[in-house]
């Protein structure tokens, strides 16, 4: 007998509940266990943001040195 197969019936028993306001209530309940780690993850969210709107500037701040790097260059041999 394949062990599959009860598992299958069993995955078909489960039901899916799916109530939009219930999610937050479980998110609520994770965050009075973890209450004093909020500050924690409301600075790394921040960071994470910071990082991301510098890592969009970095191709631009990239550019602007190799176009200095190579007119420097250029001004020197002429």
């Amino acid at each position: 007998m394949s062990v599959a197969k009860p598992l299958l019936d069993y995955v078909e028993t489960i039901k899916i509940r799916r109530d939009i306001r219930g999610t937050g209530k479980e998110f609520r309940t994770l965050l009075k266990y973890h209450k004093r780690y909020v500050p924690l993850f409301a600075i790394t969210i921040t960071l994470s943001a910071v990082k991301g709107y510098l890592f969009t500037l970095e191709p631009l701040y990239t550019s602007q040195i190799i176009d200095k790097v190579i007119g420097a260059r250029d001004v020197l041999k002429n």
